[in-house]
């Protein structure tokens, strides 16, 4: 029995009341959940594959764009950030010509979604709690996220640090950078689980629905802090080489306040920039720069406040590693949003989710695991 029978819609964008009939019941594995769809009427909820059956009237395995973004919840946020009308529909035909791996739309006729296109569609829905930003609100909230993670991970590098060094002799760095590591392994294949594209685990794109922001945030933040952990031991190197001696191991926290300066001048760039601009790679490249002159000009004068002239060099340097980093989540946030996948926090974290991908498909060709 279909989820919806022939799926009309009025006007406001809902489906008509006569056209819901109870959700199919799930076929799976008792020790899976399938992945639910978005509720339809009066909080009805099916499968995601249910509701693509449903709204596949002609059985042809395609689902009309059109209808996916009638059909989606409205939230109550706003409009002037959040999903409007047209936004929704931008986003589900991105995900739509995303999927059109071997070019058969060549027409650009990206109006109708696959199933796996489709599942895109509803975990995404799932992540964002069907709030949909617009491309300026996603790429301030991106660096915004940004900034939380190396400030999250600088300042656990800091706390490792502090407390090992108190330790003296009986520091065990090898241990503490172990425990770091298998924190930000589990912690990061967790937060790919609830993504909107698996990578660790690919399977669970079908029986796991993902949850909404206030875990993934938790996850995120586990994820960066025992990375902060892992690395700590390098804070003593990097302070001895080309940091400054002179901060007595708070070099860490130097550096995050220099990340929120970063993020202050790309946060003023990224709200003056044309639309036009915004969505070209200058853009981001623009933000990042003006970002990072905003670190360099606030460091340099903090240090000639303190009377700290051997620190210049070190904040150059550190200013223009997190310019170029912060750029280069600002590219992968401008893809995702291409793509049809502007999922909060997974920008900054993707270089970790595909290491680990890596070394599980490396485990894989080992014959580690299975």
């Amino acid at each position: 029995m279909p989820l919806v029978s022939k799926m009309p819609f009025e006007t406001n964008g809902w489906p008509s009341e006569e056209s819901i009939v109870p959700p199919i019941a799930a076929h799976a594995s008792p020790h899976h959940h399938p992945l639910l769809a978005w509720p339809i009427v009066g909080g009805v909820e099916g499968t995601a594959r249910a509701l693509f059956d449903a709204l596949d009237s002609d059985k042809d395995g395609l689902v009309s764009a059109e209808d996916v973004a009638l059909s989606w919840p409205r939230s109550d946020t706003g409009s002037m950030f959040f999903d409007t009308s047209d936004n929704i529909l931008t986003v589900v035909r991105n995900i739509a010509h995303a999927g059109d791996i071997d070019g058969s739309r060549a027409d650009g006729n990206y109006s109708s979604l696959s199933w796996p296109e489709f599942r895109i569609a509803v975990r995404l829905w799932h992540i964002s709690a069907g709030n949909l930003p617009t491309l300026r609100s996603y790429m301030l909230s991106i660096a915004a996220e940004y900034t939380y993670g190396v400030a999250i991970a600088l300042a656990a590098a800091e706390a490792t640090g502090l407390v090992c060094g108190a330790s003296g002799a009986d520091a065990n760095w090898s241990q503490v950078s172990t425990l770091g590591g298998i924190g930000a392994v589990v912690a990061t294949a967790l937060f790919d689980s609830n993504s909107v594209r698996p990578f660790v685990r690919p399977e669970k794109a079908n029986v796991h629905t993902p949850s909404s922001s206030g875990p993934r945030t938790a996850l995120y933040t586990v994820a960066l802090a025992s990375t902060g952990a892992l690395l700590s031991p390098l804070v003593p190197i990097l302070a001895s080489t080309i940091g400054d001696p002179k901060t007595q191991g708070y070099g860490p926290l130097a550096v995050a306040g220099l990340a929120i300066a970063n993020f202050s001048g790309q946060a003023v760039t990224l709200s003056v920039l044309p639309q036009r601009q915004l969505t070209q790679k200058r853009g981001v490249l623009t933000s990042s720069v003006v970002g990072g002159l905003a670190a360099v000009i606030v460091g340099l004068y903090a240090a000639r406040r303190a009377g700290r002239d051997g620190a210049e060099k070190p904040i150059i340097y550190a200013s223009v590693a997190i310019s170029v980093h912060s750029a280069a989540v600002g590219l992968r946030a401008i893809r995702k949003y291409e793509l049809g996948e502007p999922e909060p926090l997974s920008p900054a974290l993707e270089p970790l989710v595909h290491l680990l991908a890596s070394f599980q498909k490396l485990l894989v060709l080992t014959n580690i695991v299975k």
